[in-house]
């Protein structure tokens, strides 16, 4: 006994959505290589700006920090000069201890800033080596999918059930 025409067409329907699913599952892995591709190369970006950020933040340290050096030199020499024209001895007693703790306020505000600027650079790099790793999972996630492999796989799984439904037909007829 011969298969129905009906049966012939069941397993071409089968046989073309297996078709189908291959070429959905081509175009799924092919979209996901781009968007990993996409994810990483924004990851890669985002490092290069936190690395540019702790430069930046290192360089305003600086910056700040000599202009409260300068103005402890200019705060010290005003007081220095001010006493002097009272006609206090800057040599001994009160005069050195207010010249001296100028001076110690003026190197704890600079330190200050310098490990200010300096911790704030540091969590930008940590960041930006978050942002590489992430860029570099990204990537090996995106080069590991295979789109071929996954419509390979989704057609012959597709032709294995269209061959199963011909022969359970072939053994009923």
């Amino acid at each position: 006994m011969a298969i129905p025409s009906m049966g012939y067409a069941a397993i071409g329907v089968q046989v073309a959505g297996a078709i189908m699913s291959a070429s959905a599952a081509y175009s799924q892995g092919k979209q996901q290589q781009s968007l990993l591709g996409y994810q990483a190369a924004v990851a890669k970006s985002n490092a290069a700006m936190e690395n540019a950020l702790a430069s930046l933040q290192l360089q305003v340290g600086a910056q700040q920090e000599q202009t409260v050096r300068i103005q402890g030199a200019q705060q010290f020499g005003a007081q220095r000069a001010a006493m002097a024209a009272n006609g206090i001895d800057l040599g001994y007693g009160t005069a050195t201890e207010i010249l001296a703790s100028t001076q110690h306020q003026t190197e704890v505000n600079a330190l200050t800033i310098r490990d200010n600027s300096a911790r704030a650079a540091w969590q930008n790099q940590a960041q930006a080596v978050n942002f590489t790793n992430e860029a570099a999972a990204d990537s090996v996630a995106a080069s590991n999918i295979n789109p071929g492999m996954s419509s390979a796989t989704s057609l012959l799984g597709g032709i294995a059930s269209a061959y199963s439904s011909y022969a359970t037909m072939s053994k009923g007829s």
